[in-house]
């Protein structure tokens, strides 16, 4: 790999190069990649670029947040990792990958996390598997809800900021769930194309305990199939309401299809296990930051204790050597020190950060050495979006 090439922010004139190399990556037209590029805010892009010529790589940066234990941890989404067709086989991308991390481990930021094309380049540079997207069908004459007190009606733009508060409140009870940015707000209503119509069940007062949002696609026969980008409830009226609201179109729907974990909570209110449920991605993390992102994540108030890890990472020295995590009252206080009881790589740490895997399952597997007790909890960290 050529010596030369350095990482930064994308300049104006190369907006075209870049278009180039991610329609050229994932087979789009440039005019759609330029225009995802001006919505995504061309200012969270990064090239390598040489000294002369144009850019070889390229990435977006998506500032955000994943909730763990209740907390919103800050997060850095990663998405659109391209290289030119010309540049490729040399290590290009591990190069940017590598560059990004640093970036990342400077300003500060925790967490980073992605949906890999490619395992191995992201686990050279310490991402891991770390929680679970699922998809969700359902026959839609099969809902048999008959909930139907609860208002639905269209959602509107002023009522935004309440939709929001709704996705918060749900989302923050599941480890894995993204405090959205702009970027993933923008893609509930419309992503690739696709437009999605939003409804929210309203209670006596006003206020909204549950939404979703949703696309209809005609099939040939004349029939359709639902697909939602986004599904909420704060209550179970809510969230049978809403499944009785779909179950309104059996008259011309066959299917619905929507995306969480493997038992999403609207799949408990239904009489019958009428879904089938299929594993479509994981998704994985890297801790960019060993103390903020053990001390940004919740805990259960019932946990008390710490352990003792040896961590290994290549790439950022601080992160390196013996750490004690701490947690007590639902809060971690982490400090360099200790037994180093348990010795893993950085990427390894990430499905412990996020229950994915347990310590005991991390040793089996052989990705970790030792023992230690482990204050987080185990459990199935799930995501509804794609970024």
């Amino acid at each position: 790999m050529s010596s030369d090439l350095q990482y930064g922010v994308i300049r104006e004139e190369e907006v075209p190069a870049v278009a180039r190399i991610l329609a050229l990556a994932f087979g789009g037209t440039r005019e759609g990649v330029t225009d995802w590029m001006t919505k995504a805010g061309v200012g969270n892009i990064r090239v390598l670029r040489p000294t002369v010529g144009d850019p070889q790589s390229c990435l977006l940066r998506i500032p955000m947040g994943e909730f763990f234990g209740g907390k919103s941890v800050p997060l850095i989404g990663i998405a659109g990792v391209g290289v030119a067709p010309e540049a490729r086989g040399r290590g290009i991308a591990a190069k940017m990958m590598s560059e990004l991390v640093k970036e990342m481990h400077t300003e500060g930021t925790p967490v980073s996390g992605l949906y890999p094309a490619t395992q191995p380049l992201y686990r050279r540079v310490g991402y891991e598997q770390s929680g679970h997207r699922f998809e969700t069908r359902l026959p839609v004459p099969l809902i048999d809800s008959s909930e139907r007190k609860m208002t639905v009606r269209p959602i509107e733009d002023a009522d935004q900021d309440r939709v929001q508060q709704c996705y918060t409140a749900f989302s923050r009870m599941h480890d894995g769930q993204m405090d959205r940015g702009p970027y993933l707000w923008a893609r509930v209503k419309s992503a690739r194309e696709i437009n999605y119509t939003g409804f929210a069940a309203i209670n006596e007062s006003g206020a909204i305990e549950g939404y979703l949002y949703l696309t209809q696609n005609r099939k040939p026969s004349g029939r359709q199939d639902l697909a939602l980008s986004d599904l909420a409830f704060t209550t179970p009226r809510a969230g049978r309401r809403l499944l009785s609201f779909l179950e309104d179109f059996s008259s011309m729907a066959d299917e619905l299809v929507f995306y969480g974990g493997p038992s999403h909570p609207a799949l408990m209110l239904m009489k019958e296990q009428r879904a089938t449920v299929s594993l479509k991605h994981y998704w994985m993390l890297r801790i960019v930051d060993v103390k903020r992102s053990f001390e940004a994540r919740g805990y259960p108030l019932t946990i008390r204790g710490e352990m003792h890890l040896d961590i290994e990472d290549d790439l950022v020295p601080s992160n390196n050597g013996k750490w004690i995590v701490r947690v007590e009252g639902g809060r971690a206080a982490v400090e360099p020190g200790g037994r180093g009881d348990l010795k893993l790589g950085i990427g390894t740490l990430a499905p412990l950060f996020s229950g994915y895997m347990s310590v005991e399952q991390l040793i089996t597997a052989g990705l970790a050495e030792g023992n230690t007790t482990s204050v987080v909890p185990t459990g199935t960290p799930w995501m509804s979006d794609m970024y």
